[in-house]
């Protein structure tokens, strides 16, 4: 299981009005690749704005973390239950266990109630953050994972990679 973050290098924004403000190719790319395939979880925010705006993630099993009712919506104790049923169930026909079968992808609710998780933790195997640096106009931001970040680096357990200069 992994987690997939964009962020904004300079302040470590990640959206405004449950909005991501860009468009960048390689990062949509990037998200594809690791996520096509998969079991992903998201917060419902996230999931009603990709819904507004038509936007589909074809081929994956999409989740949602929220405490309100609704078709594909989950609390917190039927995710990590799902978590680790399919993390006790995926192996290869050597019977060599299937890494990153499940994907965090937001919001900042999602990954700073799943990452830090103590029964989510022993299945999370890896992280990538995707730090974006604007040369000018700048994006306005009210959602930030500063903390997110700070405590991610503490945890030297949990490996992660951070691509630039996207």
């Amino acid at each position: 299981m992994l987690f997939i973050v964009a962020m904004d290098a300079d302040n470590c924004g990640i959206g405004k009005d449950n909005k991501l403000n860009w468009h960048i190719p390689e990062d949509l790319k990037f998200f594809k690749e690791k996520t096509i395939g998969k079991n992903i979880i998201m917060g419902r925010k996230t999931y009603e704005e990709l819904r507004k705006n038509n936007i589909q993630l074809n081929n994956r099993n999409i989740l949602v973390l929220s405490n309100k009712k609704g078709d594909n919506y989950y609390n917190l104790d039927e995710i990590i239950k799902f978590i680790k049923n399919v993390n006790t169930k995926i192996f290869d026909e050597s019977g060599n266990k299937i890494e990153n079968d499940i994907v965090i992808c937001g919001g900042k609710e999602v990954y700073e109630t799943l990452v830090f998780n103590p029964e989510i933790q022993p299945y999370l195997t890896h992280g990538y953050i995707s730090k974006i640096k604007f040369k000018n106009n700048q994006p306005e931001y009210d959602v930030f994972l500063s903390e997110f970040i700070d405590k991610l680096k503490q945890n030297s357990s949990l490996k992660h990679d951070i691509e630039s200069d996207l």
